[in-house]
């Protein structure tokens, strides 16, 4: 997954809101359109307008079960977790 540092702020466009919702899925627009409509918001999301980990989502949790699955553990659990947040 790519990370981004900035150091130099020089160019970056600063924006004056009351709230920062990291994430453009359901969870996020859920948020922003239950926010008074009094306060101003932000939405980030690091792969554009039309694509967020909502689509991937089957519903349900995601657990590991002790002695459930002979196939299943918390390393393969990360795993499968870190490669479906990476798009």
């Amino acid at each position: 997954m790519k990370r981004y540092v900035c150091e130099d702020l020089s160019g970056v466009q600063i924006i004056n809101t009351d709230v920062v919702i990291a994430g453009c899925g359901v969870s996020g627009l859920y948020a922003a359109l239950n926010l008074k409509k009094d306060i101003n918001c932000v939405l980030l999301n690091k792969a554009g307008i039309k694509k967020s980990n909502s689509m991937y989502a089957q519903g349900g949790i995601s657990a590991v079960i002790k002695d459930c699955d002979e196939g299943d553990s918390t390393d393969l659990h990360f795993k499968d977790t870190m490669e479906a947040g990476n798009m």
